[in-house]
């Protein structure tokens, strides 16, 4: 039995082929989306008091598009019910060979039934008898009449029948032929120039692009998704003494916001800052457009630069950076003390006014009286004063009740170990107050905080609580409140811990543990921590560190000898005398060896004794002047 391997000339075999490969993209694509697990908006779970007072019409509200996946799932679906279609309705011509379906006759028919239906059929259909053929050659009902025959064979004849039973065909064993699953047209010379058009696009346009697009994607952008050029550029232009404004034109310098290669970076830093001193000061903007392009981009780009100015370690930078980062969302100058300015409604000359009464901070806004706001702020209505007390409430700040340094199975701090700052937090609302915290370096390591190391490989344990969106009216997206916690070493303007981001703080007490290396020379350091919130201005705290590094070899020094406090008084007095005979035997050993030195000489023994002799003369001398000068 021989292969034959031709193409698929009904095309049979094509939609099946093509069946498989659109199932195997529909059928996974849409079990992912209906079973698998689905990316929950971070604010779904939530509680928002400030719900009904943000801005609908924000820049952060858009309209909500049906993913393009979707239509590619339902498209792969319609496609697989076509071919499905295409497949039942085209009749394969591998069907086996059955003589009673050819023959019409049920396969319980007898031997005899077989003979007398078939003596009818061949005085119906021979080629003799037909007549008058309609629509029918005479070659057709000849070839109908052998597949009579043949079947009518199949089933009296033994031999015939034996080679249907052993092979499925009364002829005996056949030659397979297996098809293709591409229609014969696609090797069709008249239709060469489709097929080469085909492939020279896959291959020639689209597989190119493609690789092409990865590549410069991976070329030209970070992994925060930022372009290289600008990367480049801040870190060019870095100075250790950058203030807020220098950061602010390195922002604005940013090749994520030039509309084409053509315009220069100067030109557009400068319409970027155009736009952000227009918005600072609450201005209408001179291109919405154009600012909403820029406010889109904003949080992403403000996430580089700070990662970059946090890479090199310097203080001054990084708190710019992060003051910068809180005016572009509160939409506040970068020189601005008016932090009231972050509640809905107030304007910049009442907030002056309220300044001038000792107003500046959120936290002191809480602590007024409806009669207080309503003396200090009568232009404004009652709900609208109402609406500034709910969003001062509702404004987190972040409180640190604890805090102290330890080394991990150690009562102090030594030098180049791996020290760990110990902080408990919590959230704070309305009136409760933010302290400046103090750790004197005498704090001790306690039990829990031993169950906290050998328990804990995260950065926060404890309670957790999810926090609403930020209020940040002004700003084009959502996100949740985080506040940066950093150490520096003011004297020298270098950061020891770099900042470590904290979120989803309770009201209860969260635990955050941030591991560093304590300085290489044993004295006592004073840091200074600081606690800075992304969203809101004014509301940082301060911590001052005091920690006291020791040598390791005094304290090794200064711990008594331990080992001979387990043993038994026979063992230690059997000790002793072992040491003091070995004394004794080396003081034995001295003395002889002086007696019985071979390098003493006579002369040298008489002038020893000369010696002695004038100094006893000299004593007695001595002796009676003192008695003379008595008298």
């Amino acid at each position: 039995m021989s292969a034959e391997y031709k193409y698929d000339e009904q095309g049979a075999f094509f939609p099946v082929f093509l069946l498989v490969f659109v199932l195997a993209y529909a059928i996974p694509a849409t079990l992912k989306e209906c079973f698998g697990r689905k990316k929950k908006d971070a604010f779904t779970s939530c509680e928002d008091k400030l719900k009904h007072l943000r801005p609908k019409n924000g820049l952060d509200k858009q309209c909500k598009r049906i993913p393009k996946r979707y239509f590619a799932i339902v498209l792969a679906w319609i496609l697989a019910i076509y071919l499905v279609y295409v497949i039942v309705q085209t009749r394969s011509n591998s069907a086996l060979y059955d003589p009673y379906e050819i023959l019409g006759l049920p396969k319980s028919s007898t031997l005899d039934e077989i003979r007398r239906h078939y003596k009818r059929l061949s005085i119906k259909f021979h080629p003799d008898k037909v007549r008058n053929l309609v629509n029918t050659t005479r070659e057709e009902v000849e070839l109908h009449y052998i597949e009579i025959t043949k079947a009518y064979k199949a089933l009296t004849d033994d031999e015939i029948r034996e080679n249907y039973i052993k092979y499925g065909n009364p002829d005996g064993a056949q030659d397979l032929s297996i098809g293709i699953a591409l229609p014969k047209w696609v090797v069709e010379s008249k239709n060469s120039i489709y097929v080469l058009g085909f492939y020279g696009t896959l291959f020639g346009l689209l597989l190119p692009y493609s690789v092409g697009k990865w590549w410069y994607k991976t070329r030209n952008f970070t992994r925060e998704s930022i372009r290289v050029g600008s990367v480049h550029r801040w870190f060019k232009n870095f100075d250790e003494d950058a203030t807020a404004d220098d950061l602010l034109k390195a922002f604005a310098s940013s090749d994520e916001f030039r509309h084409d290669s053509k315009e220069s970076v100067d030109e557009s830093s400068k319409r970027v800052i155009r736009l952000l001193e227009e918005r600072f000061q609450r201005k209408p903007s001179s291109n919405e457009h154009e600012l909403e392009q820029v406010l889109r981009q904003s949080g992403n780009v403000l996430s580089g630069l700070l990662n970059l100015v946090s890479a090199f370690g310097f203080a001054k930078p990084l708190k710019n950076a992060m003051q910068l980062t809180q005016c572009m969302v509160q939409a506040l100058p970068l020189d601005s003390t008016l932090y009231t300015l972050q509640l809905p409604h107030l304007k910049q000359e009442d907030a002056y006014k309220l300044a001038l009464h000792g107003v500046k901070h959120i936290s002191q806004f809480c602590d007024l009286t409806p009669n207080e706001l309503s003396t200090l702020l009568p232009k404004y209505t009652k709900q609208q004063r109402e609406e500034m007390s709910l969003v001062a409430g509702a404004i987190p700040r972040l409180c640190v009740t604890d805090a102290k340094v330890v080394v991990d199975g150690d009562e102090f701090v030594t030098s180049s170990a791996i020290a760990t700052m110990i902080l408990r937090v919590k959230c704070c609302y309305n009136k409760e107050k933010v302290k400046t915290v103090n750790v004197s370096g005498e704090e001790k390591c306690t039990e829990e905080d031993e169950k906290l190391f050998s328990q804990n490989k995260e950065t926060a344990v404890g309670d957790k609580e999810c926090l609403p969106a930020a209020w940040a009216p002004y700003f084009s997206q959502r996100f949740k409140p985080v506040w940066w916690v950093y150490v520096e070493d003011p004297r020298q303007g270098r950061v020891v811990v770099p900042p470590v981001a904290l979120t989803d703080i309770p009201k209860t007490s969260r635990t955050v543990t941030i591991p560093f290396q304590a300085p290489p020379t044993p004295g006592t350091y004073h840091f200074r921590g600081h606690v800075v919130s992304n969203a809101f201005c004014g509301e940082d705290v301060l911590l001052n560190i005091t920690v006291e590094v020791k040598d390791p070899a005094e304290l090794v020094s200064d711990v008594p000898e331990k080992s001979a406090k387990g043993m038994d008084e026979d063992s230690a007095y059997d000790v002793d005398t072992e040491d003091d005979n070995s004394s004794d035997e080396e003081d034995m050993d001295d003395s002889l060896s002086d007696m019985f030195d071979t390098d003493t000489s006579v002369s040298d023994l008489e002038d020893e004794d000369e010696d002695g002799e004038e100094d006893e003369h000299k004593k007695n001398q001595a002796v009676d002047e003192e008695k003379s000068t008595t008298k």
